[in-house]
């Protein structure tokens, strides 16, 4: 056998530490090509210039191959023998994803089915995991001091992981738990206080009724609270957030509803996660549209780092959306005559529908009108039929507004019914004390902007966007909400006010809305040359992002108030 070692020019087994190089020495599969330009110009400025800065956040438009970029960051941290690379995903159905897409590129990451594999502790193996597998109280990657070291960490799609972190730290207890009904007696008086029909309200179990706990009397009663909570730790609903807040509760915030209650620290007990907290280098991957300044209190980080992202300079708009607004087109295209036609199932359809509602008390219109309403157990069964195109069923998701990848033919026509709110008792709090606030606005706009961006995967994607439901309308439309959206959203959604305006010429004329209504979706789904030339035209005209500066000063102000109280 020849040695072709003894014969390289190079000492056998050096390793480099430029991402492009290793890109080019990895044995990917052949329909993978080069790096895009935009992959190119990233991995070569954090190479030369942010390789060595603890936290980086990566913007690129969506389909520019951030996973990519993520995983070959990863790689070179490796190569510098720089100790262990986790690489985490918002949910499962992405962690296989990544898994996929990094093995077709020649790279053989771990997972984590049981125990925490060898090869990624020494450092040999990148780790593909969902957030929550590191962010719970019974995490595989343990807790405080006990944490097990991890080098380097990339998050990917930062903020769609700050709810499942969020979630990891939060005790939430329905009506029927015997907890509830015991600190909701312990605390009956209190809230009675605050507004007698309200507490009557949450007794006879009305959703919509809720109050929180006033902290002093949260404080006085800490004692009580850890009593009732500690019988309950073998309970789902508690064991997994309990070992995180059961030494800092009365530095929580409990809010009580007719159907549930739920208790959360104030400021996120990140510190907790060692393996996240005392990481050497970490990557954040976010959107180029969505304002990072949720990342302050969502992860930690710093102000500095969100004003300085790492960018592709060139970067442009990405992916062909068409908005449409029917009511905007005509008043006789409300809700009530979009959701027949658009719920109907069809044998002959090629093409994946998909309804986004707020919540799965919105779904019901859809599901009597014939339309599939996807539960959380088989929603990525659901999701995969029509990446496999099996488009006849319209599939609806209820308060999906992230996560879920849906390029190309899996869908051509999205719905949104209706302006997002959460279900989550401290979010609905928090939007209560803070309505008309611009916190409350961007992220509202963030959650929009998140929906809009499930049909549209790539650069080259294409996908007609309907919205109904008067709510949602005003946000998009009225000048106060609208500047809160980036700056290629709020074009889309001018492109889609001209449309109608063209539209509505039509009617006029003498062609029936409906007609001229569907005509409109027709001219995208059937790539009229005309159509495109008029979008790329006005897409061309977009001005700078900018981010929204005030939003940054008030996480940051607030952030900064937390610390100095635990300090």
């Amino acid at each position: 056998m020849i040695d072709f070692k003894k014969r390289l020019v190079k000492p056998s087994g050096e390793k480099t530490l430029n991402p492009t190089e290793i890109y080019d020495r990895l044995d990917r599969a052949s329909d993978k090509g080069p790096l895009r330009p935009a992959q190119i110009a990233v991995l070569e400025e954090w190479h030369q210039d942010l390789r060595d800065k603890r936290d980086v956040i990566l913007k690129l438009n969506t389909g520019q191959g951030k996973t990519l970029v993520g995983l070959l960051m990863l790689q070179s941290k490796m190569n510098e023998n720089e100790g262990s690379a986790l690489y985490l995903c918002a949910n499962n159905f992405l962690v296989n994803q990544t898994i996929t897409q990094a093995k077709q590129f020649g790279i053989n990451p771990v997972t984590a089915e049981g125990d925490l594999p060898a090869e990624f502790l020494d450092g040999k193996a990148i780790l593909v995991t969902s957030i929550q597998k590191l962010f719970n109280g019974l995490s595989k990657f343990k807790l405080g001091p006990q944490s097990i070291p991890v080098a380097n960490v990339v998050i990917d799609d930062a903020h769609a992981c700050i709810d499942s972190i969020k979630d990891s730290y939060t005790i939430k207890l329905a009506s029927d738990h015997p907890a509830y009904i015991e600190l909701l007696d312990l605390f009956s008086t209190a809230l009675e206080e605050q507004g007698a029909g309200t507490y009557a309200d949450i007794r006879r179990k009305d959703f919509g009724a809720f109050l929180p706990v006033p902290y002093w009397e949260w404080i006085d009663h800490n004692s009580d609270v850890v009593r009732i909570l500690s019988k309950q730790v073998m309970d789902d609903s508690v064991k997994f957030a309990w070992p995180l807040i059961k030494d800092i509760l009365k530095d929580c915030l409990c809010v009580i509803s007719g159907q549930g209650l739920e208790i959360s620290p104030y400021r996120p007990p990140l510190q907790m996660f060692g393996s996240y907290d005392k990481a050497k280098h970490r990557i954040f991957m976010s959107a180029t549209i969505i304002d990072d300044s949720f990342l302050i209190k969502g992860l930690g980080l710093s102000e500095e780092t969100v004003k300085t992202p790492l960018i592709y300079k060139e970067e442009g708009w990405s992916g062909e959306k068409m908005v449409l607004i029917p009511s905007l087109i005509d008043p006789s295209l409300a809700a009530t005559e979009i959701v027949p036609v658009f719920a109907k199932s069809s044998s002959s359809r090629k093409l994946g529908v998909v309804v986004l509602c707020p919540s799965f008390e919105a779904t019901k219109i859809w599901k009597a009108a014939g339309a599939y309403v996807a539960s959380k157990e088989d929603i990525q069964a659901r999701v995969e039929k029509l990446r496999n195109a099996e488009c006849n069923e319209t599939l609806v998701l209820a308060n999906r507004y992230d996560g879920i990848d849906l390029p190309d033919d899996a869908c051509r026509i999205l719905i949104m019914d209706s302006k997002p709110f959460s279900e989550d008792l401290l979010d609905r709090y928090i939007e209560m004390c803070r309505e008309g606030s611009e916190v409350i606005a961007v992220k509202t706009a963030r959650i929009i902007e998140q929906g809009l961006g499930r049909s549209v995967r790539g650069e080259r994607d294409y996908s007609v966007i309907v919205l109904i439901g008067s709510d949602l309308i005003r946000c998009v439309r009225t000048r106060d909400s609208r500047k809160y959206f980036s700056a290629q959203t709020r074009t889309q959604i001018e492109i889609g006010a001209e449309v109608a305006a063209l539209a509505e010429e039509e009617i006029s004329e003498g062609t029936p809305a409906t007609k001229a209504f569907k005509g409109l979706i027709s001219q995208c789904l059937r790539r009229d040359e005309g159509w495109k030339e008029f979008y790329i035209e006005k897409m061309n005209q977009i001005p700078k992002t900018h981010t929204t500066a005030n939003i940054l000063d008030i996480f940051s102000a607030e952030m900064k108030a937390e610390n100095r109280y635990h300090e």
